[in-house]
């Protein structure tokens, strides 16, 4: 009796083996250690990796995920747990979040969790069968956009109840915003004064009121300008309309810059007259220190 052999050389083949599951181990290890969750399941939907991100995220027990759930089933379980967005109709969102399997595009969804956590979810079929879940907390984002939503809603509720003429502009010397009284003041309308309005247009319109050379051409010549530190500066002006307003040019951060108009008209024409009568007053006195003295 005879025998034959046959001798496969596998080296090659192990050494491929081992290169995958070091790369396979780099990219968990990789993900374990991200603050966004991610879960990824198989052709079966049931659940294959998962870093400590996505655990604490769902506050999942370790065992429960340790034996490889469905993906079904841990939508089931953090429904119960009252861990996921209140639906209407149950089975129908689940049945359209399960879907990502046959799709092609990665679906994007928001999910507002009944703890007042806000997820961005994307969920992306996988080429050789199975689906990842990235879940993206943008809890303290969205609290941060919507305080500073609310500040910019209430400081410009403020500046729209000032008696104090108001107007910003950005380095590019297009306005900002404006509020009522400075567009009374300078007798301009709101949509001349919209927003993104450059101020050459805005000085054709303040005109009528103001056309001495050096007005707004000077206020857009600091509003525009590229100079490392720009001073502020304040002044008086006088208007075809018989106001006088105190004005003041005040730098801002971001290279934008406020300009401000005070209505000081009554103020001012107090002063005027209270200076005229002084002025009459010493002339009379001196009248009558001039002239001569009457003979008895």
């Amino acid at each position: 009796m005879g025998s034959t052999g046959i001798a496969i050389n596998v080296s090659e083949a192990e050494a491929v083996r081992e290169e995958l599951n070091r790369t396979l181990k780099s990219h968990s290890e990789t993900l374990d250690h991200l603050a966004t969750a991610v879960a990824t399941f198989d052709g079966s939907q049931r659940l294959q990796f998962y870093n400590q991100a996505f655990q604490a995220l769902w506050e999942l027990d370790m065992g429960f995920l340790e034996r490889k759930p469905g993906n079904g089933e841990i939508f089931d379980r953090l429904r119960a747990g009252s861990k996921l967005p209140e639906q209407l109709n149950w089975k129908q969102w689940k049945d359209q979040a399960l879907s990502v399997y046959q799709a092609i595009d990665t679906q994007t969804d928001l999910w507002h969790l009944p703890n007042g956590q806000t997820l961005r979810v994307f969920a992306t079929a996988r080429p050789q069968g199975g689906a990842t879940w990235v879940f993206e907390n943008l809890t303290e984002k969205v609290d941060l956009e919507t305080r500073y939503n609310t500040l910019v809603q209430v400081q410009g509720e403020t500046i729209d109840h000032l008696s104090e003429g108001v107007a910003v502009f950005g380095p590019d010397g297009r306005i900002k915003l404006s509020n009522p009284a400075f567009r009374a003041l300078w007798g301009v309308s709101e949509a001349e004064m919209k927003p993104g309005t450059h101020i050459r247009a805005i000085e054709q319109a303040c005109i009528s009121s103001y056309d001495q050379p050096d007005g707004w051409k000077r206020f857009a010549h600091i509003i525009t300008s590229f100079d490392d530190e720009r001073p502020s500066c304040q002044g008086v002006l006088e208007l075809r309309t018989g106001l006088i307003l105190d004005f003041a040019v005040i730098p801002l951060p971001n290279a934008q810059t406020m300009l401000t108009f005070v209505n000081i008209t009554d103020s001012a024409r107090v002063e005027r007259a209270l200076t005229e009568k002084r002025s009459l007053a010493a002339c009379g006195f001196a009248e009558k220190r001039l002239r001569p003295a009457r003979l008895l």
